[in-house]
């Protein structure tokens, strides 16, 4: 049985404020989250208007060689003739900590693509502008045109702090031919079936093995294990309940 990813980064993209600090980065006098006079420039009412000078904003991520993402810049240009795209590329196993890097050194870039993960610990610590009443006001940005697995990725203390770029999902997919070579009929549809399939599909002499993990990721993979059975690793109230 093959297990494939049907996975995209987990990312969303986060407007940042320039001067805040995070834990271990030195500078706690910062004011944090919609303490932050920066946080707040949103409010008004109506559409926020382009800029009549020419401006430019930085876009730092680990996307920006794409074409796909270079057609979008090309295409948000066309709509906003005064804004110019500046990708900042960075690979994306060192992203994170370039970013923390620069946020602490107060040069952080206007805009960047981050973990999903990491959204409510920046906004814990004012790294980004809070974005509600600027999407309030959008005639293109609906928060319910989100799903809302997707907008709790950008979601803290209520507020947005972000938008979703992308998600993800995991799936279970089987090679038929590898099921009828062992006499397996059908998908499980048990665990017990599981388990059973898996062992018989298990062949340590032709290198077969009937389920397998990732060994860099197999942590994230076993968690649907641990939600489909009941379980979670916090509470609401954010106790550990699983180690």
């Amino acid at each position: 049985m093959t297990r494939r990813r049907i996975r995209s980064t987990t990312a969303v993209a986060a407007i940042l404020l320039a001067g805040s600090a995070l834990a271990g980065c030195g500078g706690g006098d910062e004011p944090s989250g919609t303490d932050n006079p920066a946080a707040k420039k949103g409010a008004g009412e109506g559409p926020v208007k382009d800029p009549t000078e020419a401006t430019t904003v930085t876009f730092f991520s680990w996307i920006g060689n794409s074409p796909e993402m270079k057609k979008t810049v090309a295409d948000f240009e066309k709509l906003h003739p005064n804004i110019d795209i500046k990708l900042q590329n960075v690979p994306a196993d060192s992203a994170a900590q370039v970013l923390t890097t620069r946020i602490a050194g107060n040069n952080p870039p206007d805009v960047a693509f981050v973990n999903a993960s990491d959204t409510a610990d920046y906004a814990a610590r004012g790294a980004l502008v809070d974005l509600t009443d600027y999407i309030g006001r959008s005639e293109v940005v609906k928060p319910d045109d989100y799903v809302e697995a997707f907008k709790t990725f950008v979601t803290y203390e209520d507020k947005m702090w972000g938008l979703p770029i992308d998600g993800e999902t995991t799936g279970l997919f089987y090679r038929t031919d590898m099921f009828e070579a062992a006499g397996i009929e059908e998908a499980p549809k048990t665990w017990e079936e599981f388990e059973a399939a898996a062992a018989a599909l298990t062949d340590p002499a032709k290198n077969q093995y009937g389920y397998e993990l990732f060994a860099s990721e197999a942590a994230y993979y076993w968690y649907p294990w641990l939600y489909q059975a009941g379980g979670d690793l916090l509470s609401e109230d954010g106790e550990i309940l699983f180690t």
